[in-house]
């Protein structure tokens, strides 16, 4: 007997991993987590989507304030 993976399965589990880290308040801040809510939230009220869509983050730490650099307005 072969025994063959759901990738159904993997990627749901991968899914849930992912969305634990970004949920948990040590590994992401409520700013980047509104991130993600918003575009999330703008995907699934979106009235052309597919049946299936995709959503990739990248998130930057940045390692002091002084990395954060603001423009004039």
């Amino acid at each position: 007997m072969t025994l063959v993976p759901d990738t159904a399965w993997i990627k749901a589990t991968r899914a849930l991993k992912l969305r634990a880290i970004l949920d948990d308040p040590m590994e992401c801040s409520p700013g980047e987590r509104l991130a993600i809510t918003l575009a999330k939230d703008s995907i699934n009220r979106s009235s052309n989507r597919s049946t299936t869509g995709k959503l990739e983050v990248d998130l930057f730490k940045l390692l002091r304030d002084s990395q954060y650099q603001m423009g004039e307005t």
